[in-house]
């Protein structure tokens, strides 16, 4: 094995490495690193010949721990790759060590105990697969190829508004320190750790297994999708908005949200996926749906499927996406900033000057974020902080269009920021472009959150391995 400009003593770690590594380890040049170096998305502010020495594709935590230790005995930059999809390109640094879990992706579920064992690897769509077959279901997120990157960093879905955010259900996390001892962190064992764990969990280690608490899917569950097609004026998206707004966000059972997208074989269409939960009869949850159906939807399976189908209504838009450039940007707004301005800006100032032609990836959403179980939440996200959310996925293919794409996307930081809603305040719909102090407290919740996150962070990664995550402040 030849490193890229490595020393002879590099070069024979990895010999001595490999003998009791069970996954791969992939160098520049080898066919295992064109596999291994395969993206969601690449990033649009490093340059295109960026690159890692080496991959390790672990298949456990001992492999974890002994790619680990050689990265920093090495003095290799160290970032985790998961395998799913991430607006915020942080696992592929320069000239270091990634550690990927992308192979880590058993699900194991106790229907006696409600829990569900998830190995740090998983795809969202792996946990729900598994947990329907006993008819349980804990929130994830909207994107079924996302990893578990979403839990340690907050997580929230369709299902959130009822059920709180991912993180809250997680209920033991196993993960291999900087130091590369491995710590199972719970409400009784490392208390504090388990705390920060659960939001910030990728700046304190690399996190092997979760343990995630179940809820049962009721009976009377109500679900499916809406199509449409946008109409030139967004009239239909103007309605659906001011349905979440005046009847979405005030009903504590009913989750509905509009996402605008351009996908070439259709062109531009409105998405909306709908989980209504409670025990009112079909009939009243229907009427309640009524002025959604009176839009001509071209697609209708509201009250037809399963959570677990609802739960893949974007899989044929997520799932066959080819590498392509991402910038994320998300702001969140209380009910009474919900106003037909904010609407009508979103529109005019987001939808109608969005360069398609460039940035034909570009997808929009406006969602409900209101619920009980979020704002009752304690971990060190933001998800608890609004009622609604305003995102904007900016994607493209071509790195020519690399300017265009990070212009617009802060293009529209800045519009929704004049709307005075809170921008950045959830980790992981971040650009790479996050800055200040004042950014990272509103993102944790609170000043005395990111008090409590640096100690933690200088107990457990003194050496600070993890930075490269939503959280390099701490």
């Amino acid at each position: 094995m030849d490193l890229p400009n490595g020393s002879a003593s590099m070069q024979d770690g990895l010999q001595e490495l490999g003998r009791i590594f069970r996954g791969t380890i992939s160098l520049p040049g080898q066919a295992s690193f064109d596999v291994a170096s395969m993206l969601w998305s690449k990033s649009a502010t490093k340059p295109p010949t960026d690159q890692p020495a080496v991959v390790f594709t672990v298949r456990g935590t001992a492999d974890v721990a002994a790619a680990l230790k050689f990265a920093q005995d090495y003095k290799l930059e160290v970032a985790v790759k998961s395998g799913g999809h991430c607006p915020r390109n942080s696992c592929w640094p320069d000239g270091g060590a990634v550690i990927d879990l992308s192979l880590m992706r058993s699900v194991y579920v106790d229907p006696i105990a409600c829990t569900a064992v998830a190995d740090g690897g998983c795809l969202l769509d792996d946990i729900d697969n598994e947990t329907r077959l006993h008819n349980l279901m804990v929130p994830l997120g909207h994107a079924p190829v996302t990893g578990m990157g979403l839990a340690v960093n907050g997580g929230f879905g369709v299902a959130s508004k009822v059920y709180g955010a991912t993180c809250d259900h997680i209920v033991a996390i196993q993960l291999v320190t900087a130091s590369g001892k491995v710590v199972t962190a719970d409400a009784d064992h490392h208390p504090d750790l388990f705390w920060a764990l659960r939001g910030a969990g990728s700046a304190f280690g690399v996190i092997t297994k979760l343990t995630f608490r179940l809820n049962p899917i009721p009976a009377t569950f109500y679900g499916g999708a809406f199509l449409w097609a946008d109409d030139p004026q967004h009239n239909n998206f103007r309605t659906i908005a001011r349905f979440v707004r005046d009847h979405v966000i005030p009903n504590p059972l009913l989750s509905l949200q509009v996402i605008r997208a351009s996908p070439p074989d259709r062109g531009p269409i409105l998405l909306s996926m709908v989980m209504y939960f409670g025990d009112d009869p079909v009939e009243e949850k229907a009427a309640v749906l009524q002025p959604m159906r009176d839009l001509a939807p071209l697609h209708d399976t509201v009250g037809k499927e399963t959570y677990a189908e609802v739960q893949t209504t974007l899989m044929p838009m997520f799932g066959p996406a080819p590498p392509h450039y991402e910038y994320a940007t998300l702001t969140m707004f209380s009910l009474d900033q919900v106003t037909d301005e904010l609407i009508d800006t979103v529109t005019s100032e987001l939808i109608d000057q969005a360069p398609l032609d460039k940035l034909p990836m570009t997808m929009f959403l406006f969602d409900s974020l209101s619920g009980e179980a979020l704002k009752r939440s304690t971990s060190p996200v933001g998800v608890s902080q609004a009622d609604a959310f305003v995102g904007v996925i900016v994607g493209w293919l071509e790195a020519e269009h690399n300017a265009a794409g990070v212009a617009f996307g802060q293009h529209c930081k800045q519009v929704l920021a004049r709307c005075h809603g809170t921008a950045d305040a959830y980790s992981n719909m971040l650009p790479n472009d996050n800055g200040s102090d004042a950014a990272l407290a509103k993102r944790v919740g609170a000043e005395a959150n990111l008090k409590r996150l640096r100690e933690l962070k200088q107990q457990w990664d003194p050496t600070r391995v993890f930075v490269n995550t939503p959280f390099r402040q701490l």
